[in-house]
Formats: structure tokens, sequence, C-alpha cells
């Protein structure tokens, strides 16, 4: 038998006498030049590696690593893939992340207030509950990405792209959203007060019970859209394409319509305590040809007689169906049930307006029609 130093003989007997020492695992090392040394992965249960922060990840290939709960807090991501990572509940305030791969990441709940995002790929991703206050997703690819409650407060959405997104109960107050490709996008029960969207697309976008207020649509494309139950006192709809769109139960004071299209919407039910002013649909154009044979010639004299300049402008503006035919809608007079909206004939002092500033035809029309004694 050979003979075994002592000093070894030992070193080994301690050796394997003390525990397993469990290794903290390792990512693999990242393919950059640059890079000084493994990144430790941390696993569930185990503290997030705060050697994250304000790391030069830039082009860094993660796809599908875990990133949940880690702080990334400065990191540059730029031009990183980060395609199917788990970064729920990560912290990324004020990263940079443009031109990243984030498509199929899960971004739920994560922190990326000040981050820049612009023209990252995130077609997909999970943002559900994000906070998003401040970050610059300008340019950005955001299709079917779900941020349904997401904090989105002055947010710069400016380009992006977020065809059928959905962003139900999201806070969007003061972003800048113009030119934002949004057709098909969920909104409804969200908060866009003050939100630019001047030249947005939100073509059959779902905008019920929406907070709109001093909300600028300028110049928006709104065909087909549902802004029922929506609050738009003082949001700027001036040249904007409402065509087909829907807008029942609406708060609409102060709204403005200039030059709007509002061909074969569907308004109905507008708070009547709203003071609309007839200056804010001047030269609007408000054909309802598209409502069926029955309505066609009804509401293109209806609308004649609406956009005279009268106080009964923002009535004529409301329609609301009682039976097969609707009909003009005008404010009871004061006294008894004064509070309610009443469907009724025109009074003499219309007619004479009407008369005057619409022509004969109209208010013969309003009279076979049973709308005006």
């Amino acid at each position: 038998m050979p003979i075994i130093p002592a000093v070894f003989m030992a070193t080994w007997f301690i050796g394997a006498a003390a525990p397993a020492q469990a290794l903290p695992a390792l990512v693999d090392p990242l393919p950059r030049q640059n890079q000084t040394g493994p990144l430790l992965a941390h696993g569930k249960g185990e503290p997030p590696g705060a050697g994250y922060q304000g790391k030069d990840l830039s082009g860094a290939n993660l796809r599908g690593r875990d990133f949940s709960g880690a702080s990334l807090q400065g990191a540059d991501l730029s031009g990183a893939d980060l395609s199917l990572c788990d970064l729920g509940r990560a912290n990324l305030q004020g990263a940079d992340l443009t031109g990243a791969n984030l498509e199929g990441a899960d971004l739920g709940r994560a922190r990326m207030d000040g981050a820049t995002v612009s023209g990252a790929r995130m077609a997909g991703a999970n943002m559900k509950g994000a906070s998003l206050q401040g970050a610059d997703l300008s340019d950005s690819d955001l299709r079917r990405v779900d941020l349904s409650r997401a904090m989105m407060q002055s947010v710069d959405l400016r380009g992006a792209n977020l065809t059928a997104a959905t962003m139900a109960g999201v806070h969007l107050e003061g972003a800048k959203m113009a030119g934002a490709i949004m057709p098909g996008v969920d909104l409804s029960g969200g908060i866009l007060q003050s939100a630019q969207l001047s030249g947005a697309n939100l073509a059959g976008a779902d905008l019920t019970g929406v907070r709109m207020e001093g909300a600028d649509f300028s110049k928006a494309a709104l065909v087909g859209a549902d802004l029922s139950d929506s609050n738009m006192q003082s949001a700027d709809f001036r040249r904007g394409d409402l065509r087909g769109a829907l807008i029942v139960g609406a708060r609409m004071e102060g709204a403005k319509f200039t030059k709007a299209d509002l061909a074969g919407a569907v308004v109905l039910d507008v708070d009547r305590d709203d003071k609309i002013s007839p200056g804010d649909f001047s030269g609007a154009y408000t054909d309802f040809s598209q409502l069926g044979r029955d309505g066609d010639e009804y509401f293109i004299q209806a609308r004649r007689a609406a956009a005279c300049q009268s106080k009964y402008t923002a009535w004529g503006l409301l329609r609301q169906t009682m039976g097969p035919r609707p009909r003009l809608a005008q404010p009871r007079p004061p006294g008894k049930n004064g509070d309610q909206t009443d469907i009724a004939h025109m009074d003499r002092d219309m007619e004479e307006h009407i008369s005057k500033n619409c022509g004969k035809e109209t208010v013969d029309y309003l009279k076979e029609k049973g709308l005006m004694k």
C-alpha cells in the first residue's frame, strides 16, 4: 500500500467531514468582450441580485432568463434580447431599453418609471399592473400587449403601435400619444385626462366610461369607436373622424367638434345639464345617412335644424328612440317634472328660427313628421 502524506490525509478527512456548501448558480457568461465576470442569478426564495443595477448589458442575449423581482434600476439594456424573460415585479426604473426585444416577456407589476423603451419590440408582452410613469415608449411595438390597470401618467407613446392592446383601467393622465396606432384597443374605464392624442388611430376602440376631460383628440381617427358613458368635458375633437361612433350617456360640456366628421354617429342621452355651445359643432359634418332607410331623410333634416344657431342646438344633437322612429329631444319647460328630458314638439319660437335660418323645406318636413306644431 502506498504511503499517503499525513497533510493530504488530514485535508481530505476535513473536507469529507464538512457539510456540502451550495455554490451560487452562475448565469452563462454574456457574449460581450467587455464582460468582466458572470452575473449571479437568483432562484425562488433567494434575494434578487443587486449587481444588475446600473450594469451595461446592452446587446446581451438574455432570452428566457428569470429576472423576477430583480433590481435592474438604471441598467443599460439597449438592444438586448429579453424575449420571453420573467421580469415580473422587477425594478427597471430609469433603465435604458431602447430597441430591446421584449416580445412575450412577463413585466407584470414591474416598476419602469422613467425608463427609456423607445423603439422596443414588445408584442404580446404582459405588462398588467406595471408602473410606467414618465417612461418613453415612443415608436415601440406594443401590439396585443396587456397593459390593463397599468400606471402610465405622462408616458410617451407617440408613434407607438398598440393595435389590439388591452388597456382597460389604465391611467394615462397627461400622456403623449400623438400619432399612436391604437385600432381596436380596449381603454374602457381608463383615465385620459389632458392626454395628447392628436392624429392617433383609435378606430373601433373601446373608450366606454373613460375620463378624458381636456384630452386632445384633434384629427384623431375614432371611426366606429364606442365613447359611451365617458366624460369628454372640454375635450378637443376638432377635425376628428367620428363616423359611426357610439356616444351614449356621455358628458360633453365644453367639448369641441369643430369640422369633425360625425356621419352615422349615434349620440344618445347626453347629460342634459351640460351646456353645449352651437359653436362647438360649427362646420361639423353630420350626415346620418347610415342609420337606415326609415331614418335617413329625418336625420338629414333634423341635422339641418340642429346646425342652426339656436338655444335648442344642444338638444338637436341628442337622439332618442321612441317606438320605430327616432325623434329630436328638447328640454321640458320648468315646472313639474322639469328635471326630465321631454320628447316633445318644438315651440313656435323654434319654428320661426328654423324657418328663417334653415328654410321652409325643413319646417314642412318636421311638421309632416309630427315634430313641430
